[in-house]
């Protein structure tokens, strides 16, 4: 299953052949592990929500219809259906109610893992449940403690879509889109979960405590609202959503979780400062169908990680949608952002685009050294959906940032076209997930969507860094470097 390819040990200049960048940058890079995750065929599912995390020694994906665990370097351990995994979690499923829109953090503050999902049926007729689970330790093999939530009790012509997963010091936050019933659902609020941490670890695990806001308003807050995954914060929980425009100027939404975990209060939405507008993703070609690549829309789509702060950083909030490409109006792009949750200001933004690839379901994931790496799905009318990474760098310290290469963790073999026909594009995505390694700051994991076999595939990859010497160190190492050369000059003079 362990499948590391030709392109370990490449350097951040060797693939494109460019000159010196920034230090934060000339470290070297390797695809330290690339393996085969869940497929179609073991889920039975689509899309698959392609998402998963990292901790304790294991490596998990948790994706619609599959949960699969695995070692660091790719031995399967143990693996499930999602039904059973709520089930074996203490989680009841009635006749026809599938679990969906997955989610799953390993939070190394306490050395847990927190699941959520939601519940579906065919058709939704009323209303129904947000689910959360925590471990039992540090390990996913383990226990899982579960439980469900009626996603609007006040209103049972209300369901919720879309459900995003956040944690902090105090509390688990699930944020989501709630949409009507019937055959044409429509959506224009969003539910806002807390659950006290110290409940779901106690020594019986509860959702004692739990806050569910209803019906708060979607065009003041926004859709797909994510809330930040940063273990050593307490409250307020920020939260942000992308107001995107169709090609003018965009602004995020900005909102917290105040006051007591026990008695939150949401406050009144910020607007960050305007970025770069580009207009709303365009479904993708593929190639061998002439069915596209569904790119959903431009909402955050990965999951919200906080750079862990250093001696230089704040800690930024990065994130990256998916637009359409300003040059190629049949091709998406990648647009990242760091935002600054001190000044509540964009302090950056980007574009990454290619004139021969369509880029679409970004994530992305920034080490304390600010090493970058974007996770993503790519295909073209002669490219087949593959998985890909693009590798950057940060200073913190000057603000630069640097895109410097666009790697290729798995080149699909077919197209994806299920759910999908000559004019409505196949389902993709929703998402996928790019997280720090708790054990090591400078390895990232990056878990990614690409066709071939019986439909979708996904991939996990990690890439680790060569880490970047204190400048102390680089004057020490320069001086034994001299040493050494003037005792090799005096080496090679003639005798005499």
């Amino acid at each position: 299953m362990n499948s590391k390819r030709a392109i370990l040990a490449l350097t951040v200049c060797a693939l494109i052949g460019a000159g010196p960048v920034a230090a934060y940058g000339s470290a070297g890079y390797t695809i330290a592990e690339n393996f085969a995750g869940g497929d179609y065929s073991s889920s039975g599912f689509y899309p698959p929500d392609t998402d998963g995390a990292v901790g304790g020694g294991d490596v998990m994906e948790f994706i619609n219809g599959y949960v699969g665990v695995y070692s660091t370097t790719g031995s399967l351990l143990s693996s499930s259906s999602l039904s059973s995994f709520w089930s074996n979690a203490g989680v009841t499923l009635g006749g026809g109610i599938y679990p969906g829109d997955v989610r799953v953090v390993y939070d190394s503050s306490v050395n847990r893992w927190f699941a959520s999902s939601d519940t579906f049926s065919s058709p939704q007729t009323g209303n129904n449940q947000l689910l959360v689970a925590v471990s039992q330790n540090s390990s996913p093999l383990g226990t899982w403690s579960g439980f469900a939530i009626n996603s609007s009790p006040s209103n049972s012509g209300l369901w919720a879509d879309y459900p995003t997963l956040g944690v902090n010091g105090q509390g688990v936050f699930i944020n989501a889109n709630m949409f009507t019933t019937g055959g044409n659902p429509t959506s224009n609020s969003i539910d806002v979960l807390s659950i006290p941490k110290a409940s779901l670890l106690g020594a019986t695990p509860s959702i004692s405590g739990y806050q569910l806001l209803e019906g708060v308003d979607a065009s003041v807050h926004g859709y797909a609202v994510q809330p930040i995954n940063n273990f050593s914060a307490n409250m307020p929980e920020t939260m942000y959503a992308n107001y995107a425009s169709s090609g003018g100027t965009d602004y995020i939404a900005q909102s917290q979780l105040s006051d007591s975990i026990n008695s939150p209060t949401l406050s009144n939405t910020q607007s960050l400062a305007t970025t770069t507008g580009y207009s709303s993703p365009v479904s993708s070609p593929q190639s061998g169908s002439t069915i596209l690549v569904d790119a959903v829309d431009n909402r955050f789509g990965g999951s919200l990680y906080q750079q862990p702060a250093n001696s230089t950083s704040i800690g930024e909030v990065w994130e990256v949608i998916t637009v359409q490409n300003p040059s190629n109006s049949a091709l998406d792009a990648l647009q990242w952002m760091r935002i600054n949750p001190s000044t509540n200001t964009i302090d950056a933004s980007g574009l990454l685009s290619n004139p021969n690839l369509s880029f679409y379901d970004g994530s992305i994931a920034v080490t304390p050294d600010g090493h970058i790496v974007i996770g993503f799905s790519a295909s073209s009318s002669s490219t087949n959906p593959s998985a890909y990474a693009y590798i950057g760098s940060y200073d913190a310290s000057t603000g630069g940032t640097n895109f410097t290469n666009l790697v290729p963790l798995i080149a699909g073999t077919s197209p994806i076209t299920l759910g999908g026909d000559a004019t409505t594009p196949a389902r993709f995505g929703d998402y996928s997930t790019t997280v720090l390694d708790p054990t090591n700051p400078d390895a990232v994991w990056t878990f990614n969507e690409f066709g071939g076999g019986s439909g979708w595939n996904t991939q996990i990859s990690e890439i680790a860094f060569t880490p970047v010497p204190e400048p102390a160190t680089l004057a020490l190492l320069a001086l034994g470097g001299l040493a050494l050369l003037a005792r090799r000059k005096k080496r090679c003079e003639p005798p005499g």
